[in-house]
């Protein structure tokens, strides 16, 4: 019998915090949108993606949160882009966030020049929109804190 679970028509659930505090529950199909950013721009119309998804920019930063945790430490570009490369991270990251894809290094790379970096820091972009994201938090960071 096939795994319905993972149907095309199945809605999943995520939250988004807009830059400006708004905070909006938004459902999605799997792979309805290329990418988190999409979804966000579509859905919610905030204005970010300047590179149209390449990981070149930084409008599309996203801290990823849970329940449990509200707001990371704020660290400096170059501090991340240590912890990345050390995997450090990865892994204080993996404790709260949902098992998404790992980062790409243009991801890594625009993620290191930011001045508002978090240890749950994302780039929307890079952040397939299925079932792996399901029931997660997001709040929009942007390129500027």
């Amino acid at each position: 019998m096939p795994d319905d679970s993972l149907s095309v028509d199945r809605l999943y659930t995520i939250t988004v915090i807009l830059l400006d505090g708004q905070q909006h529950v938004v459902e999605f199909r799997r792979h309805a949108y290329n990418n988190l950013m999409e979804l966000i721009v579509n859905e919610l119309y905030e204005n970010i993606g300047d590179c149209k998804g390449h990981a070149w920019c930084g409008t599309c930063h996203v801290e990823i949160l849970t329940n449990e945790t509200v707001a990371g430490e704020t660290l400096t570009g170059e501090a991340v882009a240590s912890e990345i490369q050390s995997g450090e991270i990865l892994e204080n990251a993996a404790l709260n966030a949902p098992p998404i894809e790992p980062m790409t290094r243009d991801e890594v790379m625009t993620l290191g020049k930011l001045p508002n970096t978090v240890p749950s820091s994302r780039l929307a972009c890079q952040i397939m929109v299925d079932e792996l994201i399901d029931n997660a938090v997001f709040r929009v960071r942007g390129d500027v804190s």
